[in-house]
């Protein structure tokens, strides 16, 4: 047994070690992960910061009427406090955004080792934190715009209410993984896998003869409800507040995604499988998975809710592996539980295999490792800022189309600019574009594609009497470059952006 100096001494420095690692990304790591971060928070936030009466519900920006005003109104008063104290330059504005973030997921660390002492011992609650705090991919998604990171804190601080199995326990974890809906919807699928956990449990322990015990689960599953159903209020609240609509962004999300549109990609039901897999690092994962496997038979508060999860995300065909992120940390509580159980495993696959277990965890240990120091330089869609910042910088620009690179106006800071972009090339859309234009005696000088699409592109503005040529190319992060080769139809907005200089013929 831990003395509580040793344990409090190694909780502070994983919490250490998790807050430098985070900052270590949000200042070093400079980037976004998906769009999203971008175009679903920072840029309504960017609208309502230059006009307070901007109307996102009526706009035609990315998320119109599909998020909650929550996060992006947050990261609103977070710009304008940093207006306030004088910091104009939007590269440290946003890098501190990204620190104040790292800070809040950092609250995941004590949350989890809170969480995994109540369900083991303190030694296995300390190995659960540390993993949280240096899990490559949670300081990573922890200081990004991301709203699946953003929900985790909540959630694991909800799950270790739950797992104390106490009436105000049950109450206030209700509170919490309601607010974690809030956050991101999809979570409701955990909490269904929560309740089934504690039912499940309930059957399996039960005394025969005693019909009070399930009169204590259904009071326990009812303030659970209760705690939820006061935060899931407060939002629908907020929603008629801030959208006029009750639920109007949750009730318009779903509508969406029972249509979506046919631009979004789709994976087999296997893609999200094949990551976790991947997460247990293959070969050391034919060591690591008996153990691992054998934590999620014993501790169902844990893996029903992550299995949940899981198999109602492969169902659904759009799939990205940031859609994984709320329930990474129950995945890191259960490898801290597998090393608990694992001297109780006596599968006979495991009696062959045992002996390798202190090397596979160092090398699993030392891959992580590696992975970390990449997240906590990563500049993921350099790019993208390289040719916003390129075209702010160029006074001569007075028109400009982009064919696919997302316009990033936060980056860009040129409102004096004509500016038409498509996400793919299309000659009909170019030349409607151009007659556009050229009526208002604007001249488009600049051009900017991806690399990859360099002679559609090009035949399309020879076609439009566009006269251009290549000046610079944009390659961005080397890992964004490898990325895309790897998997050039998702990820194309990492590859190389060409910036076209061009000449109207026709003006």
């Amino acid at each position: 047994m831990l003395s509580l100096k040793n344990t409090r001494q190694v909780l502070y420095w994983a919490i250490f070690l998790g807050l430098l690692v985070r900052i270590s990304s949000a200042t070093f790591g400079f980037g976004f992960h998906a769009r999203d971060d971008y175009f679903h928070v920072l840029d309504p936030a960017i609208h309502w910061l230059e006009d307070p009466e901007f109307n996102w519900e009526k706009s035609d920006l990315a998320g119109a009427g599909l998020r909650s005003h929550l996060i992006p109104r947050t990261v609103l008063n977070l710009l304008k406090l940093e207006i306030a104290l004088g910091i104009e330059d939007p590269t440290t504005q946003l890098g501190l955004i990204f620190v104040l973030l790292g800070l809040y997921s950092l609250l995941a660390v004590p949350g989890m080792f809170l969480l995994v002492r109540q369900m083991a011992d303190e030694k296995t609650g300390l190995i659960a934190a540390l993993i949280t705090a240096l899990h490559f991919s949670l300081p990573y998604g922890g200081t990004k715009l991301l709203i699946e990171a953003i929900a985790i804190p909540p959630l694991v601080f909800g799950f270790y209410f739950v797992a104390r199995k106490e009436a105000r326990g049950y109450f206030m974890g209700g509170l919490l993984l309601g607010f974690a809906c809030w956050l991101r919807f999809q979570i409701g699928v955990v909490c269904l896998g929560l309740v089934a956990a504690i039912i499940y449990t309930h059957l399996k322990e039960r005394n025969d003869g005693q019909g009070k015990e399930f009169v204590l689960l259904a009071k326990n599953l009812g303030l659970l409800a209760s705690g939820a159903g006061i935060t899931l209020l407060v939002q629908g609240l907020y929603d008629i507040y801030t959208t006029g609509v009750f639920y109007g962004p949750f009730i318009n999300n779903i509508k969406f995604n029972m249509n979506p549109p046919k631009s979004l990609t789709s994976s087999n039901a296997f893609s999200y499988i094949i990551m976790w897999l991947a997460l247990l690092l293959p070969p050391f994962a034919f060591v690591l998975l008996p153990p691992f496997i054998r934590a999620a038979r014993l501790y169902p508060l844990l893996s029903f809710p992550w299995l949940a999860f899981l198999i109602t995300h492969s169902f659904i065909s759009h799939k990205e592996e940031r859609f994984m992120y709320p329930v990474i940390p129950l995945f890191c509580a259960l490898l801290a539980l597998s090393v608990f159980v694992k001297d109780d495993c006596n599968h006979p696959y495991w009696l062959k295999v045992k002996k390798w277990w202190t090397v596979s965890v160092k090398a699993f240990i030392f891959v992580h490792l590696l992975a970390l120091g990449l997240v906590c330089i990563n500049q993921s869609q350099l790019n993208q800022r390289q040719a916003m910042r390129n075209l702010r910088s160029d006074t001569q620009v007075t028109g400009l189309i982009s064919i696919g690179p997302e316009i990033q106006s936060y980056f860009l800071q040129r409102k004096d600019l004509t500016i038409f972009r498509r996400g793919k090339a299309h000659l009909e859309w170019l030349q409607a574009a151009m007659r556009t234009v050229r009526a208002k005696k604007v001249p488009i000088n600049r051009v900017i594609s991806y690399k990859a699409e360099h002679a559609t592109v090009a035949a399309h503005l020879e076609k439009v009497k566009l006269q251009c040529e290549v000046k610079e190319e944009l390659r961005g992060w080397w890992l964004d470059r490898l990325i895309f080769k790897g998997n050039p139809r998702h990820n194309r907005r990492r590859s190389t952006i060409e910036l076209w200089h061009c000449q109207d013929s026709m003006l």
